[in-house]
């Protein structure tokens, strides 16, 4: 599930206190023993079987009520229908529709999340339509502008299906959050092996999780409260593996050549390059395809293209196919596996030096320096070739990491931690020492790559076998592509091994792949700089001098374990804890603290990173508000107005020498077609309005990024972009829509920022998603929100007064834009201590932390299942309520 589905499962208790809410229900235990004789249609979480309240899943074939235990909570229907990714409903017989689908009148879509209703121009009358195909098609008789959705606010309508409240029914058994939850998960274990079937049980499980502390005692602590934490985490990744897949899928396969598989906006899946996809049809038995995703992009007519390696035996019934595919996302545990082994191995191991174990417990060195270790004197005035030459802080910065074993770099948005990286790979390579380079993802390693081969040095990427085919800028780093260049019979080997993908390994020789293994193993020990995943590290056999983790605040604690098992004496973590943290999918995990890396866990104990504070990529003023608000005011501008000032672009900013502006919208969220995530459709018709502005006034596509905290308005305004458009498409395809999430470490000239919430905040409570959304642009900042709501949150309400307080804060047509006042503090209240200002980097830490803390934990939830965000959305989890702060 993703980041929104967890908004909408949760609860809002300011009407209602906790003990209210305990009180007013029966809990499940308290259901009388005798067996109570139900009719087969009876809610299967509360027993319900009032025919005017029931619908029926048609994915599972179980029946729901469209009851809930409060305003702010989904209805049962609702409930499951966003936990088990469902979509499609059927009405009880005895309902006043009778027994039919929630469909489109016109096409015959029955997603429930794409379906509304129109009105009659008399109304007298009224029809369900799809929101994307037919609601603009509606014939004259029918008023288009009146078109709602039938599910809103988290229930269906109660015209279609009947809503008691739970007052009205006092004999009824209502479940908990977390027992619903917990329900569902039994509904989804099908497709489930009986090894997967026993890890989704351990999620029920009510055994206390021990928190992740700052300090660890021991290395057989440090194991004894991670394993478990790692061992739910999988858990709860098989259990999402259960809802991953879609079925009545179009594709074009071929046994060589081009394959590809088209999703619609309506998908779940959660894809990235690199995923294992299993293809089957149901007129093919138990034929299976397995494939590889190469390619993802997302096209304006609400389909996502996938571009797909086949890695099995052809099946010709299969290829012969162009519709009715069931696609499903291949489970791999490689990933949980290294991690558990690193820490199973952690007690015993002599492959990590005892003084970097007591730097990764926490525990004071006092004076202790690694075996081997020995301090650099950098020169003041160094500097890799080909790069850009280091700036004060960036020389200062390098100077005491090469002079100690373990050291946090921080570097804030705009900073050059990667041009800092590559000068410090340069001067500890010039002293003759081995490094491994590592990052949590493919996309950061390639980046540091290629930074440090800019300076002429020899790196050798060994990129996991299942991204052969996915293309990169840096490929020509990669072990393959080396290996191709030094042999010819790799060559032959590796070039007949891709022409000839679709076979099986069983028909390849033996022979060739013991070859291919020595050359690796040559390879890797003869190079000085290696660069792997911190999850593919563990596949490299050689210890390296020196660990540099790119990227480091964004893996979660055990991860960097695993590369710390090549014995390093110098390990550098570079990252940024006040941006987005580690990927974690179970609310139990996350709020005993996996979703703190090791970087923060330090820096929260009292350890000072050494912050880069010199920013080269926006605007002064679109650095003022990060700088007081994230980075204790200490960032410094090495860019000026004039740099960044477009005075050609004719842009009806309401201060022509302040690029940025806040525009208030009010308009509606409602759940977005996948039931995953949210869309706003005023917001995106007003970021069609401002993005064609600035095309107008020349800005090319390239050089503007639309961003959304929400996958599911990323979709919706690629769907605005190609239908309501001024431009070609072409022009709208070369413009980057995409997540804030997926967003981090990327930068354009403008950014349009859409909110999409307007009921409650969500995870935009998030300081570090904020300050990843209003760090992106180098010219030029729009924010498109509802201020009404997210003034409620306290690092919001800081953000709209200092626009407001700049007169940047408007309303109305963008050639007549109103300012918009609200009560501000003075500069000295906005900047004191009661926001995360002008105090300490651990403080700023500690309130990061709280902030996610109070953002995500439900009191309610007890051992709710996990409940999974994208990357590229999010992949971030919020347990929702309405608060402050």
């Amino acid at each position: 599930m993703t980041n929104a589905a967890i908004d909408y499962l949760s609860a809002d208790f300011d009407e209602m206190s906790l003990a209210d809410y305990d009180h007013s229900i029966e809990t499940i235990e308290d259901t009388p023993d005798e067996a109570k004789q139900l009719p087969a249609w009876a809610c299967s979480f509360c027993e319900n079987h009032d025919p005017m309240c029931m619908a029926k899943c048609e994915d599972c074939s179980r029946w729901f009520c469209n009851m809930r235990l409060s305003t702010n909570h989904p209805s049962h229907i609702i409930s499951h229908m966003v936990l088990s990714r469902h979509k499609t409903v059927r009405l009880h017989p005895e309902n006043s529709l009778g027994d039919c689908l929630i469909e489109c009148y016109d096409c015959g879509a029955s997603n429930a999340f794409l379906i509304g209703y129109v009105l009659s121009t008399d109304h007298t009358s009224m029809k369900l339509l799809c929101r994307y195909r037919c609601q603009n098609k509606v014939d004259q008789n029918f008023d288009r502008t009146s078109w709602e959705p039938v599910v809103h606010d988290s229930i269906f309508r109660s015209w279609l299906i009947n809503s008691p409240k739970p007052s009205e029914r006092p004999e009824l058994t209502l479940p908990k959050l977390a027992q619903v939850n917990q329900l569902n998960n039994s509904f989804n274990t099908d497709h489930l092996s009986s090894q997967s079937i026993a890890l989704v049980n351990s999620l029920n499980s009510d055994e206390k999780l021990a928190p992740v502390p700052e300090v660890f005692e021991s290395a057989e602590h440090y194991r004894d409260i991670f394993v478990p934490l790692v061992e739910l985490e999988q858990a709860h990744s098989v259990m999402l593996s259960a809802t991953e897949f879609e079925t009545n899928v179009s594709a074009t396969l071929q046994p060589e050549g081009d394959s590809y598989i088209f999703l619609t906006s309506a998908s779940h899946l959660r894809v990235s390059s690199g995923c294992f996809l299993s293809i089957s049809h149901p007129d093919c038995g138990d034929l299976v395809l397995s494939a590889t995703i190469i390619h993802i992009s997302h096209h304006l007519d609400q389909k996502i293209k996938l571009s797909l390696q086949m890695v099995t035996p052809e099946h010709r019934p299969l290829f012969k196919r162009e519709s009715g595919f069931t696609v499903k996302l291949s489970e791999n545990p490689i990933h949980f596996l290294r991690i558990l082994k690193a820490l199973k191995a952690f007690p015993s191991t002599k492959a990590i030096d005892p003084v970097i174990v007591k730097c990764l417990l926490g525990i004071d060195v006092d004076g202790e320096l690694p075996v081997g270790f020995r301090p650099f004197n950098m020169p003041a005035d160094f500097c890799a070739p080909n790069i850009n030459k280091p700036n004060h802080s960036q020389r200062q910065v390098m100077m005491s990491t090469v002079s100690q074993p373990f050291s946090l770099i921080q570097g804030p948005p705009g900073t050059g931690k990667t041009t800092t990286i590559a000068n410090l790979v340069y001067f500890l390579k010039s002293q003759g020492l081995s490094i491994l380079l590592s990052a949590p993802s493919n996309v950061a390693v390639s980046n540091i790559c290629g930074q440090v081969a800019a300076t002429g040095l020899d790196v050798l990427w060994m990129e996991s076998e299942s991204r052969e085919f996915i293309t990169s800028p840096n490929k020509h780093l990669t072990f393959l592509e080396k290996a191709m260049k030094r042999s010819p019979r790799a060559r032959e080997i590796i070039m007949q091994r891709r022409n000839n993908s679709h076979l099986t390994d069983e028909r390849n020789n033996n022979a060739d792949r013991e070859f291919i293994v020595r050359m690796r193993h040559r390879l890797v020990n003869e190079a000085k700089i290696v660069a792997a995943t911190l999850s593919s590290s563990a596949n490299i056999d050689r210890q390296f001098d020196v660990l540099i983790v790119d990227e480091a605040t964004q893996s979660t604690d055990p991860e960097i374990l695993v590369a710390l098992m090549h014995n390093p004496m110098m390990v550098i973590l570079v990252g940024d804890h006040c941006q987005l943290g580690p990927v974690v999918m179970s609310t139990r995990t996350m709020n005993a603290g996996l979703n703190r890396s090791l970087f923060e866990r330090l820096v929260l104990h009292g350890s000072k990173p050494l912050r880069l504070n010199t920013q080269y990529r926006m605007h002064p003023c679109l650095s003022d508000f990060p700088s007081a608000s994230f980075y204790e005011g200490s960032l410094s501008n090495g860019v000026n107005e004039l740099q960044r000032n477009r005075p050609d672009v004719k842009f009806p900013w309401p201060n022509p020498d302040k690029p940025m502006m806040m525009y208030s919208d009010n308009g509606t969220e409602d759940l977005s077609p996948s039931g995953q995530s949210y869309i706003n459709d005023s917001e995106a018709r007003q970021v069609l309005l401002v993005l064609n502005r600035l095309l107008d006034q020349g800005i090319l596509p390239e050089q503007i990024g639309v961003i959304s905290p929400y996958d599911g308005q990323c979709r919706h305004i690629r769907y605005v972009l190609a239908t309501f458009g001024a431009f070609p498409e072409e022009v709208y395809n070369k413009v980057d829509v995409a997540s804030v999430d997926s967003f981090q470490g990327s930068e354009r000239e403008y950014i349009i920022l859409s909110t999409t919430r307007t009921r409650t905040v969500g995870f935009l409570a998030d300081t570090r998603r904020l300050n990843v959304s209003i760090t992106r642009a180098r010219c030029g900042l729009i924010i498109i929100c509802n201020t009404n709501l997210l003034r409620r949150n306290h690092i919001w309400r800081y953000l709209i007064e200092h626009y407001s307080h700049q007169g940047l804060l408007v309303s109305g047509n963008l050639d007549s834009l109103v300012p918009i006042q609200v009560k501000t503090r003075s500069r000295t209240q906005r900047m004191s201590n009661s926001s995360p200002t002008a105090i300490s980097s651990s403080t700023v830490a500690q309130l990061l932390d709280e902030s996610l803390k109070s953002a995500s934990t439900d009191t309610n939830l007890g051992s709710s299942p996990a409940v999974a965000y994208q990357k590229e959305e999010i992949d971030y989890l919020m347990a929702e309520f309405e608060r402050s702060g």
